[in-house]
């Protein structure tokens, strides 16, 4: 560090980490200084963006052509920008997705099959771009699109995560103090003149004096902020400071070229003829032109923010129950559970809980079907495939719903097709598909959507918390609701909630 910055009457460096001494600017030059800092921890180890992408459905089997809904959202990650030096989020972001199927994670095949106009059929990759932003319309990128693949090995595994491909997020320069750093100031040394005004003796006893100091800025095309300026006097002969002669001010008055600054007086008593000493410290006015500036306080990223996107690969079983309810008139609806094993090997017994809502009944209101005990409903197509059941839940703590059942099932053959139809009389012959059959009957005020609720108990099942989908049919089996469920079952009581959305 240059002496003069620690000298009295020198520079303010309080606070600083890092001093940077330029000894020599000339008329014209500018230099330009480029610094990288290390990030908090908070920054390092977060992200600006939270990536959120869930799939329909979350979980496939190995063997054969299956595809999947991918759902990717992305936005800006409150916490991580607050921890910057913006202390929140930016105005505006740009923000560019490629992504991109990869098939060396052991599949055999991988293409998107739809997507609108970004991810088209047919292709491995595709990207998407769009601005992100504090105003709550802008606050999220949704893009949707459908992917196939096959996962075919001779491995023998239960389950596991395969990677299919890679999402690389890339944003433009988003301007602003990220790191927090600040410049404290930038201090100079140049052209400039300083000149000490004296006068006295005067006053009654002809010892009082007066003194101050003009400074001029003598340089070309720089702008000085005069910081601080000391004024003082000593005597002549030990050139000590005389009592009560120091004048302090800190002006921060700007000169631009060829202005000057006069001091205040410092008064003063002295019976000797003293020495008015004058000092002033220079700053460069925060001026690109004259002075200094900030050219670049920027965050960038060169694509090196990298999502891996991994679907759960079923290698042994993977069962999925499908709910239809129909139509039959005078109030009364066909209620169809297709239970399938689209895995690559057998089932363990599974077992499929089902709840009736309040104000519905069983019934069999045409009776054109017997279950295998020659009872009214609870039917099992295939009557060797019934292990137990169907035996009553009535402790239920859902709200709309008095009574429930459950069936046990044998274990359930692989390779269905994951169809969901109740009319697959091949697959129901090779026990790869179970179909439950029976009707209710609705009275008084009663709410047909209560009845769009089933659960199965395999952990390995076609969704998330072993959540079926469950369609609904009128007519055709072309409109379905699909829903999210949270499980919690047991052989002696069932606790579910339930959402769904419309899909065509």
């Amino acid at each position: 560090m240059p002496s003069k910055l620690t000298n009295e009457g020198g520079f303010d460096t309080s606070g600083a980490d890092c001093i940077i001494h330029i000894p020599r600017l000339g008329p014209g030059e500018s230099k330009y200084v480029a610094y990288d800092v290390t990030e908090t921890p908070e920054i390092q180890n977060g992200a600006p963006f939270i990536v959120e992408e869930k799939y329909d459905p979350a979980k496939i089997p190995k063997g054969g052509d299956y595809t999947w809904t991918v759902y990717f959202n992305v936005s800006l990650n409150d916490t991580w920008w607050s921890s910057t030096g913006l202390g929140g989020k930016p105005s505006s972001v740009t923000l560019t997705v490629n992504k991109n199927l990869n098939t060396s994670y052991g599949w055999d095949s991988l293409e998107f099959v739809s997507g609108g106009s970004q991810c088209s059929s047919g292709q491995q990759s595709c990207s998407f771009s769009g601005s992100l932003s504090s105003s709550p319309t802008q606050t999220t990128i949704n893009e949707t699109f459908k992917v196939k693949g096959n996962y075919s090995t001779d491995e023998a595994f239960v389950s596991r995560l395969v990677g299919f491909g890679e999402a690389v997020l890339s944003f433009g320069q988003i301007n602003g103090n990220i790191s927090g750093t600040k410049i404290i100031d930038v201090f100079a040394i140049g052209n400039a003149s300083i000149g000490v005004n004296k006068s006295g003796p005067f006053g009654p006893s002809e010892n009082q004096w007066k003194g101050n100091v003009t400074i001029k800025n003598t340089a070309s095309g720089l702008t000085y902020v005069v910081k601080s300026v000391n004024v003082w006097a000593t005597d002549r002969t030990n050139y000590q400071e005389i009592d009560n002669s120091r004048l302090e001010e800190n002006p921060n008055k700007q000169i631009a070229a060829g202005e000057s600054y006069t001091s205040g007086d410092t008064t003063f008593t002295s019976t000797t003829v003293p020495i008015i000493w004058g000092n002033v410290t220079f700053r460069l006015v925060e001026d690109a032109n004259y002075g200094w500036g900030v050219g670049q306080d920027k965050i960038t990223d060169g694509g090196n923010t990298y999502i891996i996107e991994r679907i759960y690969v079923i290698g042994s079983y993977l069962v999925k129950v499908t709910k239809h309810v129909e139509s039959a008139g005078n109030d009364i609806y066909n209620i169809t559970l297709v239970v399938e094993n689209l895995g690559g090997q057998e089932s363990p017994y599974v077992y499929v809980y089902d709840l009736i809502p309040k104000n519905f009944s069983l019934t069999n209101g045409d009776n054109d079907w017997k279950d295998p005990q020659d009872r009214d409903g609870d039917w099992v197509n295939k009557s060797s495939m019934l292990a137990g059941g169907p035996e009553t839940i009535t402790n239920i703590q859902l709200s709309g719903y008095d009574t429930g059942y459950w069936w046990r099932i044998r274990p359930i053959n692989a390779s269905a097709d994951g169809d969901g139809a109740y009319d697959d009389y091949t697959e129901i012959e090779n026990n790869q598909t179970v179909v439950i059959f029976y009707q209710i009957q609705g009275s008084e005020d009663y709410k047909l959507l209560d009845a769009f609720i089933v659960g199965i108990d395999p952990i390995l099942s076609m969704n998330e918390q072993t959540s079926p989908k469950i369609t609904l049919v009128s007519g055709a089996k072309a409109t379905s609701y699909e829903s999210v469920m949270a499980l919690a079952t047991a052989l002696v009581g069932l606790t579910a909630v339930v959402g769904y959305r419309r899909r065509s």
